[in-house]
């Protein structure tokens, strides 16, 4: 059921209004410790999707929640918890439901995570393993990071068709995380003529940044350690807040369709096949 459009234009307005700041609620720090990652709910285990993932993220960024076990007060009753206001409004079958995080439950603390140093040495072998086994034809040892679709059926553009990823190579990037978090980026242009998704440049890599951040936390690798060119970010969040904007549906599409590029991507990692290329 589609949100009414009052609801999409409140939501819409307190995601604009982030970015604005200069938060993209997507992107949270990395946190290796247990019971962190995508937003989970306390009964289902599931993994909230769509506009719910981000709105849940933006309110633990917030508030500076670490756990991602989130429910309903009358959910956390049933693993005996008591939650405690405010909560964070999330949209389900078109009206608001409040939901809160661990941190905010009394009688919670196994579900929360604990406040105490670490030091961790990442593991990219999931990360690996999920690339090789979309079977995308990723060609390295180039000297820019983008994605070429393929060509359309009657275009003749010379020998040409499309459909490959090009990259550096991994040793070329400074710090070996910043390698599988483009590689991400890029994987998500990649799923979209598989997906069917087709919209403007600025939504599209909206898109992409939701998968690439979201797929990090899940497989264990850090977030994005390079440097920022701060004027190209800041016009690149700029574009992105003047196509929401511009129609607040915008938000809940892009949102839905990450999720279903995320899920996309895992499913190589569960069926361990290569049924993408």
């Amino acid at each position: 059921m589609t949100a009414p459009e009052e609801i999409q234009q409140e939501v819409n307005s307190r995601i604009i209004d982030a970015l604005e700041r200069g938060i993209e609620p997507w992107r949270r720090p990395f946190d290796p410790a247990s019971s962190t990652g995508r937003p989970r709910n306390i009964t289902t285990l599931s993994t909230y999707t769509g506009i719910n993932a981000v709105l849940l993220d933006l309110h633990s960024i917030e508030n500076g929640f670490r756990s991602h076990w989130h429910g309903t007060k009358r959910d956390w009753r049933k693993v005996g918890g008591v939650a405690m206001e405010p909560g964070c409004r999330t949209v389900v079958n078109g009206r608001y439901v409040i939901v809160y995080c661990a941190e905010q439950v009394v009688g919670a603390d196994h579900y929360r995570v604990p406040c105490s140093r670490w030091e961790h040495i990442p593991n990219y072998s999931r990360a690996q393993r999920l690339i090789v086994r979309t079977g995308a034809d990723i060609r390295c040892n180039m000297d820019r990071c983008i994605y070429i679709p393929p060509v359309p059926p009657g275009m003749f553009v010379s020998d040409l068709k499309g459909d490959y990823i090009e990259m550096p190579e991994r040793h070329d990037f400074r710090h070996e995380q910043d390698f599988y978090y483009v590689a991400f980026h890029e994987l998500s242009h990649w799923c979209e003529p598989r997906l069917g998704w087709a919209d403007g440049d600025e939504i599209s890599e909206v898109l992409a940044e939701i998968t690439a951040c979201s797929l990090c936390r899940d497989l264990g690798v850090p977030p994005w350690a390079g440097e920022f060119d701060y004027d190209e970010h800041a016009a690149q969040l700029k574009g992105w807040v003047g196509v929401l904007r511009d129609d607040a549906r915008h938000l809940f599409n892009v949102c839905g369709q990450a999720s279903r590029t995320i899920d996309y991507l895992l499913s190589f990692l569960a069926n361990g096949q290569t049924t993408g290329a």
